[in-house]
């Protein structure tokens, strides 16, 4: 017990907050711990979700605003095939590995190498055998603000071959008093989606959103779409599920748009990533009501190391990983 209160008062004293801001009135509060997005603020409003005490992302339950890895979402009982041997990743006390085990990239501290007004760069080195992953990997976040978008690249390498998905768990909500967010817009440019089972982990099958709820393309009311019966919706208490774009795709044309036409705010998100998975904070409690916030997590397919008929999530050793996530933000009356 002492030395976990040593430790506890070691990170405490690393919750340093470094905040970065572009003239055109975007700032963004992050964190080394976790290399966190604590806060993104737009013309002085707040669009995430933060916990009310700075110590509490030290537990951070609920991965708000965390970078996720070694491998975002969900890989099937915490156990799979790389190069004929059997990995086995630390997963807890939960029936799959999520978001990189037991305490995965989220729950690090990370190194600040640089920083200035409007960009930081953090670094994180992986060690071989970390919550079971083959290799060690060294893994660097780049956040740069430009104007009123919040853009993140991420770069990975690895000593061994290793399996790897980066993304940001920001929980968005664009009215100012974040409240439930049904009256929220959304759109996702997804032909398709993965179902899952009860326990979140994807079937191996690959639906069409055609005449579903999932159907997002046209845009559609998030509220609406929560109203409906639908066994999928119904086994996740709303939505949890992953959107699959088109292979052959312009990288300049946005991937998903979410708007509140009550605060006239709109963002719209931009990646290389293969998909992204679309969560209505089903689970959020304490401090947190349920469905006050929603993730849009651009990564790669849930699973992949076990579904081999999903792109494969194989980082050979000595390539390099790279992958970018843009938060653009506007206004509707604009």
């Amino acid at each position: 017990m002492q030395m976990y209160k040593v430790i506890m008062q070691q990170l405490d004293a690393n919750l340093e907050v470094i905040t970065l801001i572009s003239p055109e009135g975007l700032q963004v509060d992050v964190l080394p711990y976790g290399a966190t997005i604590k806060s993104i603020s737009v013309k002085g409003q707040s669009v995430t979700l933060q916990y009310p005490e700075l110590t509490e992302y030290l537990n951070n339950p609920f991965y708000l605003g965390s970078t996720i890895g070694r491998y975002a979402n969900r890989i099937g009982g915490g156990v799979f095939e790389l190069n004929g041997q059997t990995i086995l990743l630390d997963k807890g006390q939960a029936e799959h590995a999520l978001h990189g085990g037991a305490e995965g990239f989220s729950h690090r501290l990370w190194q600040c190498l640089r920083r200035s007004d409007s960009e930081c760069v953090l670094s994180y080195v992986s060690p071989d055998g970390e919550n079971g992953f083959p290799g060690e990997v060294s893994v660097m976040l780049f956040i740069k603000l430009t104007g009123l978008q919040v853009e993140l690249f991420f770069e990975a390498m690895s000593d061994a071959d290793t399996v790897i998905s980066l993304t940001n768990h920001c929980y968005f909500n664009l009215n100012a008093e974040h409240s439930h967010i049904t009256d929220h817009m959304l759109k996702i440019n997804a032909a398709t989606f993965l179902p899952c089972d009860a326990t979140g982990l994807p079937t191996g099958n690959i639906n069409a959103v055609d005449n579903t709820v999932f159907d997002f393309r046209d845009s559609a009311l998030i509220g609406a779409g929560l109203a409906k019966t639908d066994p999928q919706l119904s086994s996740a208490r709303g939505f949890d599920h992953f959107f699959i774009f088109a292979a052959e795709r312009d990288l300049q044309e946005p991937v998903a748009e979410l708007w509140s036409v009550k605060s006239g705010i709109k963002m719209a998100l931009f990646t290389t990533q293969p998909g992204l998975q679309f969560y209505t904070g089903n689970y959020l409690s304490g401090s947190l009501n349920a469905q006050t916030g929603l993730c849009l997590e651009a990564q790669h397919w849930p699973d992949a190391p076990n579904q081999v008929h999903f792109p494969s999530a194989k980082l050979t050793a000595g390539e390099k990983y790279q992958q970018r996530i843009c938060y653009q933000f506007s206004f509707l009356d604009a």
